[in-house]
């Protein structure tokens, strides 16, 4: 299954994955090219519930489960996220394999918080995480050290992303900004992109559109 170019806002756990009756579990699926943000004042709707961009979670009778074919693959996108989680996984997810974060702009004062709703704590996770630049938090915080991944950055404020103006929905990269030309090659995705993000040197998506955006062919938007 492919989930890409999608313009997500205003919405409770909006990518969620939860086969919580067993297999046959969904996979391959790649997430890639979507813009993912939460106003403040939509916050208040859900009282002490924190809403969270990624959402997964399995029946742990079943685990260790692992995600069929590539895997759960998310890249290229960008997600601003300001007062929250930017991930919210089940206290379960120690055994469940094939969930892989490339080249993502998270804007997050959490880079990487997992919901744990019990007292153990996790230390680690079989999440593969590479490239993703991380900002709005400390950067010796370790959940944002830990969704960075390998050859991720963290900023201590979004502004240093270099993206043109998120609180006002304005998403496209500045031409300083350190995520053109940073991104990595995905193994086993449809597509690659040269910059980290879901918008590319040269493309503009302001004002945002409502749902898949239509304009694949316009030069500097796609991929390479």
């Amino acid at each position: 299954m492919h989930f890409y170019r999608n313009v997500i806002s205003d919405t409770f756990s909006p990518i969620s994955w939860q086969p919580l009756k067993g297999p046959p579990y969904p996979g391959p699926i790649y997430i890639y090219q979507n813009i993912v943000f939460n106003r403040p004042e939509h916050l208040k709707y859900f009282g002490f519930r924190k809403p969270a961009v990624f959402k997964i979670l399995a029946d742990t009778k079943l685990l260790p489960i692992t995600v069929p074919g590539a895997g759960f693959i998310v890249f290229n996108n960008t997600i601003y996220w300001p007062g929250e989680r930017s991930t919210l996984i089940g206290a379960n997810r120690r055994d469940q394999f094939g969930f892989k974060f490339y080249n993502n702009i998270f804007i997050s004062p959490f880079g990487y918080l997992p919901y744990v709703p019990t007292k153990k704590a996790w230390e680690g996770d079989e999440y593969f995480k590479a490239r993703n630049f991380i900002g709005g938090t400390e950067p010796g915080k370790p959940g944002a050290t830990a969704c960075a991944g390998e050859g991720g950055k963290v900023f201590a404020s979004f502004a240093e992303i270099g993206l043109e103006d998120p609180d006002s929905e304005k998403f496209t990269p500045r031409s300083d900004s350190p995520v053109i030309g940073a991104a990595i090659a995905v193994p086993d995705a449809p597509v690659q992109f040269k910059d980290v993000g879901a918008i590319q040197q040269g493309a503009q998506w302001f004002p945002l559109h409502a749902g898949p955006l239509s304009d694949l062919a316009r030069p500097g938007d796609g991929g390479r």
